[in-house]
């Protein structure tokens, strides 16, 4: 399993079984699945839209990422808690834990045993959600880089701006 270049490399997010989260212009405001367009068994090809970065500062815990969409230049949350979709937002207002399980990752929310971004076939969420499940062919996750060298300073800024204001509340 690849060691995740947090802050200046991209990855593509393949499930074992049902596809790969990319960015879709046509459903701006969310992330996309190839399984929402019926193809489960594609393999990313590293275009940036297909590219996702995984951030982090010194304030952020330490098992935890915000993942960022190098497509649409925006950070990747949802809203609710089982069976929803992906949003995409930007403010950083969401982490995610990687949680290593043989040569895969289960992107997991934060503070849960098992709630974790699943790639699916269903329609209303555009292919990909969060969803609680244990580790399965939709959601053991191989992240493979595709861009290394990046600036992501201005999404770092505002993670840091973010979690500032957030540790100066608590």
């Amino acid at each position: 399993m690849a060691q995740i270049t947090a802050n200046t490399s991209a990855y593509t997010v393949k499930s074992v079984d049902r596809g790969f989260l990319y960015y879709d212009a046509n459903n701006a405001g969310s992330v996309t699945s190839s399984s929402h367009t019926n193809i489960t068994d594609a393999t990313p090809t590293g275009l940036t839209n297909e590219q996702f970065a995984f951030l982090r500062t010194d304030n952020t815990p330490a098992d935890q990422y915000y993942m960022y969409s190098i497509g649409a230049s925006q950070f990747v949350t949802y809203a609710g808690n089982n069976g929803v979709k992906l949003e995409l937002t930007d403010d950083p207002a969401c982490t995610w834990v990687l949680e290593a399980s043989g040569t895969y990752y289960g992107i997991k929310v934060p503070g849960t045993d098992q709630t974790y971004i699943n790639i699916t076939n269903w329609q209303a969420v555009n292919g990909c959600k969060v969803f609680a499940t244990g580790l399965d062919d939709g959601n053991k996750m191989t992240l493979t880089e595709a861009a290394t060298g990046l600036d992501l300073s201005d999404a770092i800024a505002k993670i840091e701006a973010y979690e500032s204001n957030v540790l100066t509340k608590i």
